[in-house]
């Protein structure tokens, strides 16, 4: 130093506040409108599927953690899944505050709040524009309300939250792996190894949760094609363990659970090749139609007749394979980006699209929102990640206007969620809701809707 004094004008000071604080903002902003939303459903009891856990000895015994990992089969009257983490969570929870439902939908909004600012780690260290945009919208959207607000959907919240760590663990492993300029030392060798170790485990942890997770390979293929156009032998190594785990552990837990049903699902499913592909198509679109216009969101969805006979069926699938094209062979327009996350929400939604026999598909709906928890994420990237890209384009102006825009619609969808989370909040609203939308409900939505007004002394409502 010359002995020289260093002064620093108002403006350069305004900007160095401002940088510290945006970033903290942001993350303060983004926590907000993934728990504020939910706040009315705090005050529930459980519902419907709850009992699994509200009347669970093995949740409630000392020793219940040996049954839930060691001898699922006992545990088959309340869960006919093998998802040991759900449950093992449920039983940390009663341990330290008891049966309490309040309790259980405020972790399952922690877990949910804790997913949307890694998604948005996430996919600022993945490259994508328009990052947080897209994290605001997948925890402000209504349609996460029964993943949220259902004690019992804290599997797709827990797999969402082990499969984003797996994700992000395994982008900064092949992101350091890019690094040669980096010297070769044991340290950094022994840190890159833990991540990819640490993005393996995580990746079991979220298939011991739900199995939807088991998508995760194929998003690790789809982020590759997306960065680089191919892939590379030493990709196809690494993602190789990933591959065998997502085939091995779902396949052991479909055993499972036609094992511990009273009769073989697909004897009453019955559906043709034909009729589950136009299936497929319909729900791929239903589902994109909700996250744009979440209006009418049920418990119980209308179960559509899936024939050939229905000409709705076979427009949707010619619109799939329309959407395809367009995304495949205008690649080098709209970008590869565009095209990955869209397979990656067709992807991740397979397991439920009518090609896997199971019981929810075959006695009450084709379609649920808490289906499409995870697959979400993919299409949530593309507005954002288009919006962000016109801004960049169009200044300073544009980027007034574009965030007027998204606050107003993060306005709208925050004030969506908060009146779904509110039907399952203490009115227990929720079955009447879906019984009075649906024209074809199941017997079991009017059993429930009914014992509710029964309840509320509507015992002419309730026959």
């Amino acid at each position: 130093m010359t002995g020289e004094q260093v002064t620093v004008s108002a403006k350069e000071w305004d900007f160095v506040i401002f940088r510290r604080l945006a970033p903290m903002a942001a993350v303060l902003l983004l926590a907000a409108v993934s728990i504020v939303p939910y706040i009315p459903g705090f005050g529930g009891t459980y519902t419907w599927d709850d009992d699994a856990v509200a009347d669970n000895y093995f949740v409630r015994a000392r020793n219940g953690l040996r049954t839930i990992w060691f001898r699922p089969g006992e545990l088959a009257s309340y869960e006919t899944h093998y998802w040991p983490l759900v449950y093992t969570s449920f039983w940390l929870e009663y341990r330290l505050c008891g049966l309490n439902p309040h309790a259980s939908k405020m972790v399952n909004a922690g877990f949910h709040c804790a997913n949307a600012l890694l998604m948005w780690l996430l996919l600022r260290r993945m490259g994508a524009r328009g990052a947080w945009l897209a994290a605001a919208l997948f925890g402000a959207h209504p349609i996460h309300a029964e993943s949220v607000s259902w004690i019992i959907e804290r599997k797709d919240v827990l797999s969402a939250f082990f499969f984003v760590v797996s994700f992000l663990a395994f982008v900064e492993y092949h992101r350091r792996g890019l690094k040669t300029l980096l010297p070769a030392s044991p340290r950094f060798a022994v840190w890159r190894s833990a991540l990819y170790v640490m993005s393996l485990f995580c990746f079991v942890f979220a298939l011991l949760s739900k199995m939807i997770a088991m998508s995760l390979p194929a998003g690790l293929v789809l982020w590759l094609w997306w960065r680089r156009g191919r892939l590379r032998a030493r990709d196809a190594a690494a993602l190789a363990p990933f591959f065998a785990f997502a085939l091995v552990i779902p396949a052991l837990d479909l055993i499972h659970y036609t094992g511990t049903q009273p009769q073989p699902i697909s004897a009453g499913f019955g559906l043709t090749l034909i009729e589950r592909c136009l299936l497929a198509s319909r729900i791929l679109w239903f589902y994109a139609w909700k996250i744009v216009w979440p209006s009418e969101l049920l418990t119980y969805y209308y179960k559509w007749d899936p024939s050939p006979g229905n000409w709705v069926n076979w427009l949707s699938f010619v619109m799939l394979l329309a959407a395809v094209a367009v995304l495949w062979f205008g690649r080098g327009r709209f970008g590869r980006g565009t095209f990955a996350c869209a397979a990656f929400y067709a992807v991740t939604l397979f397991p439920v699209l009518g090609f896997v026999d199971f019981n929810f598909l075959h006695v009450y709906s084709w379609v649920a929102d808490r289906f499409v928890y995870l697959a979400s994420a993919g299409l949530f990237v593309i507005p954002a990640s288009g919006a962000a890209w016109a801004v960049r384009r169009r200044g300073l102006p544009a980027r007034a206007i574009a965030g007027a825009i998204a606050a107003a619609v993060l306005a709208l969808l925050c004030a969506l969620t908060w009146r779904q989370a509110g039907l399952y909040g203490p009115q227990k609203g929720l079955f009447y809701h879906s019984v009075e939308r649906n024209p074809k409900p199941p017997a079991e939505a009017c059993s429930n809707a009914g014992t509710v007004m029964m309840d509320r002394g509507d015992l002419e409502g309730a026959r």
